[in-house]
């Protein structure tokens, strides 16, 4: 059929108008037709199979009124503390490598910081030394100073013959008015401090400065215009007269000015500013005129007595080398105990940078006889294998100088350096270590002994290396 039955209806509907009573008759007999139609058409209609569906199946699922998360899958709990171990140590492991790394960082910042400190007290050390030597290398040069400006006579036409004698030159120290005999005989000579012109005071900058350069700030004493033949003649006697007179002169001053100062309440360390102006310090009227006599006696005294033993062991060491180990009262040899030197450096009460100086002169003096001692074993020792008999039939035939010639001329040259080793210590102490105070107190208080330098540093080095105070400058080895 070419239409549809939605046309069909429209038509209807169109043509009944709105009569619905009728359209609905009309409309049940046409399906019931239609029906008929199709079913004698086309034949019975065979059912289609239908899905046999529970009923549950076909009610939709009802949501759930408290939604929960879906539960998560769970591991083995032992694992789980495993892994919770792993972590735990590797994390202690990261600690220890950090606090290794700190470990180390710290000891090599300890290591450069010690590293640093001992190469700045090597250093202080290097400087401390350089300027000891320079020190030294001052009182070598004046040394050999004096020896080139006095090579011969100081006064003009003198000689052997007409060189005074110990008591006259003694007695020309004790009086002005007593003139040189001589040839060419001069003026009457005076001492410092004894002419009419007051004696030469060094100013006060130069209070702390050592013997030497105090001293040499006076009028030249009396030993300084002698021939120098005088002391190359001298004897020990001679010697030991003129030492011995200056030396009572000096303590009775000493004496005098340390009661007169303690009389006015005065402290020991101010004994040198006494020393070195003519006057206390302060008002002019607090002077007291016992003070003024003492000083000036004696820095004449000091004077006096150190240009003999300087001029003299320069001159004619020998002498003052005998004298030094001989008792000036009975004239026995001998060395005097270690105590004695104690108690001399006791009343010399060095200062600290004093007592540095002169044990940097000990280290020195020590390296330096070290070497001096081992050519000196070696000596003997080719000494000992060369003193065969004399081969009389060789010396007929030819020419022969024995060994020993060499080796005796390489001896006296080792002697001597040990003794300019001594007196390079001994000018140190005296003439660039010690004051006008101290060097007068060393010559009194050693007596009946002549102070001896190398004894007393190093019993200074012996006591403050028992007590283990030695400077940490000298714990540094010498170069």
């Amino acid at each position: 059929m070419a239409t549809s039955m939605e046309d069909v209806l429209r038509v209807n509907h169109s043509f009944f108008g709105d009569n619905q009573e009728m359209y609905l008759d009309l409309e049940n007999m046409l399906n019931q037709t239609s029906d008929e139609a199709l079913v004698g058409n086309l034949g019975p209609v065979p059912a289609l199979p239908v899905e046999q569906r529970p009923l549950a199946a076909l009610v939709p699922p009802q949501l759930p009124t408290n939604p929960t998360l879906p539960t998560p899958r769970t591991s083995n709990p032992g694992v789980v503390k495993k892994k919770g171990r792993d972590e735990a140590a590797r994390s202690r492991r990261k600690q220890e490598r950090k606090k290794q790394a700190m470990r180390e960082l710290e000891e090599s910042l300890q290591q450069k910081s010690d590293e640093f400190k001992r190469l700045e007290q090597e250093n202080l050390s290097l400087r401390h030394r350089h300027n000891i030597l320079d020190r030294i290398i001052a009182i070598r040069n004046h040394q050999l100073g004096i020896i080139k400006q006095q090579g011969g006579p100081a006064q003009p036409g003198a000689n052997l013959q007409s060189l005074p004698s110990a008591n006259s030159l003694s007695s020309v120290a004790d009086s002005s008015s007593e003139s040189n005999s001589g040839a060419n005989s001069s003026a009457p000579l005076a001492l410092p401090g004894e002419d009419d012109s007051p004696p030469q005071f060094p100013p006060e900058t130069t209070l702390q400065s050592p013997a030497v350069a105090l001293l040499g700030m006076l009028a030249q004493s009396y030993f300084d215009r002698v021939g120098v033949e005088f002391f190359r003649e001298m004897t020990s006697s001679q010697f030991q007269t003129l030492y011995k007179r200056h030396l009572f002169r000096l303590s009775e001053h000493l004496q005098l000015l340390e009661s007169s100062l303690q009389s006015h309440q005065q402290q020991p360390k101010q004994l040198q500013v006494y020393l070195n102006q003519p006057q206390l310090p302060g008002s002019q009227q607090s002077a007291s005129p016992q003070v003024l006599s003492a000083q000036q006696g004696l820095l004449r005294e000091a004077c006096m007595i150190g240009r003999l033993y300087k001029l003299a062991s320069i001159h004619h060491p020998n002498v003052t080398s005998k004298q030094m180990v001989m008792h000036l009262e009975t004239g026995a040899e001998g060395t005097p105990p270690v105590e004695h030197w104690r108690m001399l450096l006791h009343t010399l009460a060095l200062s600290p940078e004093q007592q540095v100086d002169l044990l940097t002169v000990g280290q020195m003096y020590k390296r330096m006889m070290a070497g001096v001692l081992a050519e000196r074993t070696q000596l003997y020792a080719a000494l000992a294998a060369n003193g065969h008999a004399v081969d009389h039939k060789k010396l007929n035939v030819m020419m022969h100088i024995p060994v020993e010639c060499h080796l005796m001329r390489d001896l006296l040259r080792n002697l001597r350096q040990e003794k300019s080793l001594g007196w390079m210590l001994q000018g140190f102490f005296f003439g660039n270590t010690c004051t006008v105070l101290q060097f007068s107190k060393a010559i009194a208080y050693a007596y009946p002994y002549i102070p001896d330098a190398v004894a007393i540093v190093m019993t200074l080095w012996s006591d403050m290396e028992a007590r283990g105070t030695l400077p940490a400058t000298l714990l540094t080895p010498s170069p």
